[in-house]
């Protein structure tokens, strides 16, 4: 999320979007859980909600472009794990952001720990997008996702932008002493 909201400061129209199928918790952060009334299907498409920065808070706005939003929380009952009959994970986030008319310029996707199967229904889903940027929190599981989505990426022929550390460092409040959160962060 402050990936998306750093961009759409600088001007970008971002979409941002949650695939993790099973417990998606993006729609909580933005308080729009179980909101799927705000979304709108046209055609065989579905449109994502839309957010703008009023007062530096998201709000729901219908007519906004600066920031797309779609994951599978916002359907009834988010707090509900999704269960998975005969399609897998990957498959499922895949068919169903492809679904999503996305109009933005970035697209930035939240993605579950340990999803390489993920990770490759998505580059095949996105591959016409000009470039990726992988980003990783600094421990030992989603570091070696990192290395594997670029690994996927660069034998896919994909531009990779580079690889940014989220959540590598702590500012204590009362004194501002930097601390580093994981390996690699140092």
């Amino acid at each position: 999320l402050g990936i998306a909201q750093a961009l759409q400061r600088a001007g970008v129209r971002v979409g941002l979007a949650d695939a993790d199928v099973v417990k998606p918790d993006l729609s909580e952060l933005l308080h729009v859980g179980g909101s799927f009334g705000h979304v709108e299907v046209t055609g065989n498409a579905i449109l994502p909600m839309h957010f703008s920065t009023r007062k530096g808070k998201l709000i729901v706005d219908p007519s906004s472009r600066e920031l797309e939003f779609f994951s599978l929380g916002l359907y009834p009952e988010p707090e509900r794990a999704i269960l998975l009959e005969d399609k897998t994970a990957a498959g499922i986030a895949a068919e169903l952001f492809t679904s999503v008319a996305w109009t933005c310029e970035v697209l930035v996707v939240d993605m579950p720990p340990q999803s390489h199967d993920m990770s490759r229904a998505l580059v095949d889903q996105f591959g016409w997008r000009d470039a990726f940027l992988v980003v990783a929190t600094p421990r030992d599981a989603p570091l070696l996702d990192a290395k594997r989505t670029l690994d996927l990426l660069h034998a896919a022929k994909k531009r990779v932008l580079g690889v940014a550390l989220n959540m590598a460092y702590r500012d204590c409040p009362k004194c501002g002493h930097r601390e580093a959160l994981g390996k690699g962060a140092a």
